[in-house]
């Protein structure tokens, strides 16, 4: 990389401490969780999902991003793959320095595909079974994305992506200063609005993925079989990859149907208390996995563990977080937990998103409505 391509690159990581140090990062094991988590009251990524949790070297990962929040227009999006194996796998490091990998971009996508390098497992060192690391970042932006203080141009990105790392050469992509001159950016974006100025954290949100890769383990991602409300089922919106690209969805109801989940407003007298519905995203118990690597490595058969957030854009939960599976005292049949409805009669939306602790991932959502309390019709 010549010196003028570091400097760019530079240049664009301290323009991306920034931006993380005002964007909600979320991610398989990075940043801190907001403190509303559970009510989705700003743009927000929800999940992020992979085909392979634990890939092997040359296998095309398919990543699927699910965001949602309040209507907002435009929301870009991007995804970009330039590192392999940082320094003790800490992916801040993937930042400082020159990319690993040949950049590659894809703009105003929900997915991204991106082929793991043959030679991305390193070499064993002592007992421990050889493995590699794969980072991906990632983002939504209610605004428009800059490189270096230069717009991206029309017509970088779209389902082809840019070229480099995962892609082929492409020599048709305009170059401009966010590029090093065959089309690859040297950089993550930053979030800015009309008049130029950083997007604050309710509507820039940045995030990234470590994929493992191992010449045989396998993860495969967890499973929700159905939705119940007050322990009956209830019709699901979608589920995994149906979800994704549906953001803003408005449920097009105007009162409770056969199926539907349905829900009686709190109210709002004061000193009375909100009576919490029973939601239950019902994880398969047999997609819970053992952790293979660990048996391997510490002669320990012990399982994944698997824990459940719920969101909904309108009213709140008792716990946000419920435990599914873990690695010591097993599954947790009933990781069902308490919605308390809004005051205010009309639809709402409930999302699941199931992961593990090895990088899996799956999410439904179902659509409701809350109707008025009896008291006040």
């Amino acid at each position: 990389m010549s010196s003028a391509k570091r400097g760019k690159w530079r240049t664009v990581r301290a323009l991306l401490g920034a931006s993380l140090a005002t964007a909600s990062v979320l991610g398989t094991s990075c940043g801190p969780m907001l403190s509303t988590v559970g009510v989705v009251e700003s743009l927000r990524i929800l999940g992020l999902r992979k085909s392979a949790p634990y890939a092997r070297p040359g296998e095309v990962v398919r990543l699927e991003l699910l965001w949602d929040g309040p209507k907002r227009t435009p929301v870009q999006r991007f995804f970009g793959f330039f590192c392999v194996n940082p320094p003790n796998d800490r992916f801040e490091l993937c930042l400082q320095g020159e990319p690993s990998l040949p950049p590659r971009f894809v703009f105003n996508e929900d997915t991204f595909e991106l082929k793991i390098p043959e030679d991305a497992v390193r070499p064993q060192t002592g007992n421990e079974t050889p493995y590699g690391l794969a980072v991906v970042f990632y983002g939504v932006c209610a605004g428009r994305f800059t490189v270096g203080g230069e717009p991206i141009d029309d017509g970088f990105g779209g389902a082809g992506g840019l070229g480099g790392a995962s892609g082929e050469e492409r020599n048709d992509v305009p170059t401009s200063g966010t590029t090093d001159g065959r089309g690859h950016f040297t950089g993550l974006p930053v979030c800015i609005d009309d008049d130029g100025e950083p997007v604050g954290s309710e509507g820039f949100v940045v995030g990234y993925s470590q994929i493992f890769v191992y010449p045989e383990f396998r993860n495969p991602n967890p499973r929700i079989l159905d939705f119940r409300v007050n322990g009956r089922s209830v019709q699901v919106d979608c589920y995994d990859e149906e979800c994704v690209g549906r953001a803003f969805e408005i449920p097009d109801l105007d009162g409770c149907a056969p199926g539907v989940a349905c829900f009686q407003a709190c109210s709002e007298s004061p000193g009375a208390t909100c009576e919490e519905e029973r939601v239950f995203a019902v994880v398969d118990p047999d997609s819970v996995d053992l952790d293979e690597a660990s048996y391997v490595n510490y002669g320990r058969e012990i399982e994944e563990s698997q824990w459940v957030s719920y969101f909904t854009d309108r009213g709140g939960f008792t716990s946000e977080l419920r435990l599914v599976n873990d690695s010591a005292s097993g599954f947790n049949a009933d990781h069902s937990t308490g919605f308390l409805p809004p005051s205010k009669p009309g639809p709402v939306r409930i999302w699941a998103v199931v992961r593990d602790n090895r990088g899996g991932a799956s999410w439904a959502r179902i659509s409701g409505y809350v109707e008025p309390r009896k008291e006040e019709r």
